[in-house]
């Protein structure tokens, strides 16, 4: 069997960002932190291959539906060694399972035969390797064998064994020769005649050594033998049988274990694809993201708001991430809008470093990062333990991970203590976040905390737009004349406490 040696489709994986992120985020994709990377040049090869999935949905059914041969092909892995059965039935079956194998490389050549223009290099180098070992005379062989032993397994009938002498013509090797579904004709041509039997030319044989032979050789005191002699000649045939099946594995062991190898690669490709498609039937615009050393996008949307409203009343805002333009404090009314803006940006993130398009629309230039990280309200671990002790130990860890290379996304950091204190430690933690060069978004309701650090040039104030006092849930930059109150009772009222305010 010629080797074959299938590159990985997605390569370059880094721990950009961990499973509690994801959680913190409600990002649909599951098992996908190890497929992040923050490398410029895997984010255009991979943008390239799901372009050309998402362009071709006749070609990525076909790819789908081959892929379900990987997971027998994963088992048939998985046991090879582990079946030590001495029954030819299930020696027969082993090399039969083989198919897996070859049902594998059938159903993805297929698949390519399916694609319109391939234009991603690693899908046209994969596919490639897959018509050459298809083409190979050796894999051809192969397949040939298995189709036939399946096709007559259940109607095998005898066994051609090959027999070497030595010079004094005594038996020195026994092997099997061929596998057949017809008996062959023993006995004398007067035999032969009353049972009407025409063997061919290969199935007459011109001696036997059967029962009766046997019983005269060996007369009757002796019989025993005749059992020995007839297991001795079954536990050759089994013992050709396993050589047979771990010289075909052998063989074609490496090939097949280089193909198994890409099996993750391909779940995630398709549960991705999966994902998108299933975005893009919700109404959600998307775009490769130009990949730059700055972030700007005009319209950026959560898709997670699809379970929750209507798509034509998802609002998009902008997103910008600058040498002078690196921390923001959201601040504004509740519910206005600020925690899904800062998911939605979290969530953009994630998907450009798969190298998957963005829910956006207009102008999208995103840059990587080498490390993304969270700090969102989280309830109290322990009944004794304080809740500013538990957010700073949390914070700790997530600060000790930043630098210029890293995306901050903090959410009502510091709620846990007075209004007060909240003030003074937020301040502090925006200076500390201006020295590390670190991008950030801090959602706050402490709407005085940007005056207090009007002189750094790289923090910026946003809030959700208010018009005739109604919130429009479009994240804006900051003006003079914008509420600064939380709105926190109109939402009461609104929520059925109106009463409250009723004398």
């Amino acid at each position: 069997m010629i080797p074959v040696h299938f590159h990985d489709i997605f390569r370059n994986n880094q721990p950009v960002v961990s499973r509690e992120l994801l959680n913190s985020l409600h990002y649909p994709l599951t098992d996908c932190e190890f497929h992040f990377t923050s490398s410029s040049e895997e984010i255009a090869a991979r943008q390239q291959i799901f372009r050309d999935f998402l362009s071709d949905e006749a070609f990525c059914q076909a790819f789908t539906e081959a892929c379900t041969h990987m997971d027998d092909l994963a088992e048939l892995l998985r046991s090879l060694g582990q079946n030590e059965t001495d029954s030819a039935e299930n020696l027969l079956y082993a090399l039969v399972e083989l198919l897996a194998f070859t049902d594998t490389v059938d159903a993805m050549d297929a698949a390519y035969s399916t694609a319109g223009k391939l234009t991603s290099e690693r899908l046209l180098d994969f596919f490639g390797c897959i018509r050459k070992l298809k083409e190979s005379d050796d894999y051809r062989d192969l397949c040939n064998w298995l189709y036939e032993l399946d096709g007559n397994l259940r109607s095998i009938r005898s066994l051609t064994l090959g027999v070497n002498l030595d010079a004094q013509l005594n038996i020195t090797e026994v092997g099997i020769v061929s596998i057949n579904n017809r008996p062959y004709v023993c006995g004398t041509r007067l035999d032969k005649a009353m049972r009407q039997e025409q063997p061919g030319e290969n199935f007459e044989c011109l001696t036997v050594v059967g029962i009766r032979e046997v019983k005269s050789m060996l007369q009757s005191s002796r019989l025993v033998l005749n059992t020995e002699f007839y297991n001795a000649m079954n536990l050759l045939y089994r013992s050709a049988l396993k050589s047979l099946r771990r010289q075909i594995f052998q063989s074609a062991q490496s090939t097949m274990r280089a193909l198994a190898a890409v099996r993750e690669d391909f779940r995630f490709l398709i549960d991705a694809v999966t994902m998108i498609r299933k975005q893009k039937a919700q109404g959600f615009r998307h775009v490769f993201p130009e990949i730059a050393s700055e972030t700007a996008v005009d319209n950026l949307y959560n898709p997670l708001l699809a379970d929750k409203c209507r798509i034509q009343n998802i609002v998009p805002s902008a997103l910008n991430f600058a040498e002078n333009e690196k921390i923001y404090i959201l601040t504004g009314p509740n519910s206005g809008g600020k925690s899904v803006y800062i998911t939605a940006i979290g969530m953009a993130q994630l998907t450009f470093q798969l190298g998957l398009p963005v829910c956006a629309a207009g102008t999208v230039r995103m840059k990587p990062y080498r490390k993304i990280v969270t700090h969102f309200i989280e309830p109290t671990k322990g009944s004794t333990e304080s809740r500013l002790a538990n957010e700073s130990q949390r914070l700790q860890k997530s600060l000790a991970e930043i630098g210029r290379d890293t995306l901050l996304l903090l959410d009502e950091t510091f709620s846990s203590t007075s209004a007060y204190d909240a003030l003074f430690l937020s301040e502090t933690l925006m200076r500390h976040l201006a020295k590390t060069g670190c991008d950030a978004v801090y959602v706050t309701h402490l709407h005085e905390l940007p005056s207090r650090l009007i002189e750094l040039p790289v923090l910026h104030h946003i809030t959700p737009e208010v018009r005739a006092g109604q919130r429009t849930y479009r994240i804006v930059p900051y003006r003079e004349s914008e509420e600064t109150t939380s709105l926190a009772k109109d939402i009461v009222i609104e929520n059925g406490l109106g009463f409250l305010f009723d004398d």
